[in-house]
């Protein structure tokens, strides 16, 4: 899989009508999920998981570029249709709402990036995929001290967690399934309260990719194995 930090914008767009669990008549909402910028971790490659990792300087320039983009593409063209009258409401700037992981690289690349544009809520459903014991391990160093669950993780098994003991307490991480469950249920449930506008969600890698999963219909393992970490993708999605 290409490592995509030294891409800022890379655009992955797909439509699919999504049911969601809304009792009110269906409506498309557009959806841009965003991958955080560069962390020194990344750089590292230490599993970063849901320890909070600030961005580094590189990563708060992809935010800037990413904003820029995001502005010259889509916000600005949005202030101009709605001086001149030309949109419906639901294509109005008011309508665009943004939406971010609360762990500190996720929700400053939104700060940074809709600075100015729009005021971004957090939400910890967003969050990356709780990675248990191997949080801040050396991918290499958890590849060879939980060779079993790591040969696991990468096939995509959706149900393969990595365990170890504290003292009396067990550490355990999320599974993809679990991952999956949470990171839909969480988006769902921001498209419902957003319906027909446009959402810009700032969150993590594999919870990108579990939420895409689900979207286009792949098993757990499919969309692991197959969905590109992409920096920027964007759905339409009707519920």
């Amino acid at each position: 899989k290409k490592n995509t930090y030294n891409t800022p914008v890379r655009n992955c767009v797909w439509s699919k009508k999504v049911k969601g669990h809304s009792s009110k008549m269906a409506s498309t909402t557009e959806v841009w999920l965003i991958r955080h910028g560069e962390t020194d971790s990344n750089v590292l490659k230490i599993i970063q998981g849901q320890m909070d990792i600030p961005l580094n300087d590189k990563g708060r320039d992809q935010a800037r570029l990413l904003g820029a983009r995001l502005r010259s593409t889509i916000l600005d063209g949005d202030k101009h249709a709605a001086h001149s009258h030309a949109v419906n409401k639901s294509q109005s700037v008011e309508d665009n709402k943004g939406y971010a992981s609360d762990l500190s690289r996720a929700s400053e690349t939104a700060t940074i990036a809709m600075e100015g544009l729009l005021k971004v809520s957090v939400d910890p459903g967003l969050r990356e995929m709780n990675c248990g014991p191997v949080q801040g391990m050396p991918i290499d160093q958890a590849a060879l001290e939980f060779k079993e669950s790591w040969a696991c993780l990468l096939a995509g098994d959706p149900d393969s967690v990595f365990t170890a003991q504290q003292g009396d307490a067990t550490i355990r991480s999320e599974s993809l399934r679990d991952v999956q469950t949470r990171i839909h249920r969480t988006i769902m449930n921001i498209l419902d309260a957003n319906r027909g506008g446009r959402v810009f969600i700032f969150s993590h890698g594999i919870a990108i990719k579990m939420f895409i999963s689900s979207v286009l219909g792949l098993s757990i393992s499919q969309g692991y194995n197959t969905l590109v970490w992409t920096r920027v993708t964007h759905l339409s999605v009707e519920c």
